[in-house]
């Protein structure tokens, strides 16, 4: 089972009945599908674009960096 929300983790039951998890630590540490952490990355991008190409840069606009 995998759940995904504001944060991440997964989960499995084995054969022997024993219970398996990974991740559920919070984007500051790695949790690489929370929406938390895929929020922080897009407002990181759209920064990083607005101080090396003084505006907003999108794959999804006609918006392209002036060479």
């Amino acid at each position: 089972m995998v759940a995904l929300g504001t944060g991440s983790v997964g989960a499995r039951l084995d054969k022997n009945g024993k219970e398996h998890y990974v991740g559920g630590w919070g984007f500051p540490i790695g949790d690489e599908a929370s929406g938390a952490k895929l929020g922080f990355n897009a407002v990181q991008k759209l920064l990083a674009d607005i101080n090396w190409h003084n505006q907003a840069v999108s794959v999804t606009t006609k918006n392209s960096p002036k060479n």
